[in-house]
């Protein structure tokens, strides 16, 4: 019998690693802080990049390669069709700098190659938009530019009430 996690549970196993490293650079910026607080260059933070950012940017690598064989594209990847947080079809319908956006929205992001549904959680004021992923842990929140978002499939076209009429 075959042993090996599901593409699922190796992404939830990866969430869990993440938050774990997450929480443990935390930790050392905890137990360093009087090192931080001196403005004059202690060199502990670029320390603390150096022993973790790689690691970092390898897990996203890993996270990646994971979602990218996850895609509904790719049959028997192990992904339920019904799980939340599956790839999605773009939409086609870019979200421009002067699309009006609200808390709470629903849009597709890109990300690793694929979309994704998620929601608008906060809009910075620099344009960027804070969203998260519909079905994972809020660990893989982010700040994207507006470029890797668009309207989901089921969003009124500008301008339209939603109601056929236009």
């Amino acid at each position: 019998m075959d042993q090996s996690p599901s593409i699922t549970e190796a992404v939830q196993i990866l969430g869990r690693y993440h938050r774990a490293v997450v929480t443990r650079i935390a930790e050392e910026i905890v137990e360093n802080q009087e090192d931080f607080e001196d403005w004059s260059y202690s060199g502990k933070a670029e320390e603390l990049i150096d022993r973790h950012g790689l690691h970092l940017q390898n897990i996203a690598r890993v996270y990646c390669d994971l979602m990218s064989l996850a895609s509904p594209n790719i049959a028997g990847c192990g992904l339920p069709a019904n799980f939340p947080g599956a790839p999605v079809p773009p939409s086609g319908r870019a979200i421009g700098r002067d699309t009006i956006l609200e808390v709470g929205s629903s849009v597709l992001a890109e990300q690793c190659g694929a979309w994704w549904r998620a929601s608008v959680l906060a809009l910075e004021d620099d344009g960027t938009v804070r969203i998260h992923y519909e079905g994972w842990d809020d660990s893989w929140d982010e700040t994207v530019p507006r470029r890797r978002l668009q309207h989901t499939a089921e969003a009124p076209e500008a301008g339209d009430s939603g109601d056929g009429v236009g």
